[in-house]
């Protein structure tokens, strides 16, 4: 009897297990936080990555607990679209209000 489409398809014994197809979806399962919350050592590194630090560590935090990693969690995808456009929004808006203001001078 010939199978026909269905011979590309294993036998029920021959799989022992399911892996998933993508690579990256084993190595991204947990959000690395230490990306944006290590300190840098300013005897080591100087006070300006310290500085830098300062000013970009609460925005980073801010955009983890907010937009959700769509990687992870593929269903939550047009929630990490909008929350990317809210604050791409904000953002631009925080912009131009600096920008216009420092003009009244």
């Amino acid at each position: 009897m010939d199978k026909g489409y269905l011979s590309n398809f294993p036998e029920p014994g021959e799989v022992d297990e399911i892996k998933p197809q993508n690579s990256l979806l084993l190595h991204q399962t947990k959000p690395n936080v230490e990306d944006w919350s290590l300190v840098p050592n300013p005897v080591v590194e100087g006070w300006l990555p310290v500085l830098s630090w300062c000013i970009i560590a609460p925005l980073h935090a801010t955009l983890f607990y907010t937009i959700p990693n769509c990687k992870t969690r593929t269903n939550l995808y047009l929630v990490t679209f909008l929350m990317s456009v809210f604050w791409i929004a904000i953002f631009s808006y925080i912009m131009v209000w600096m920008v216009s203001s420092n003009l009244k001078i």
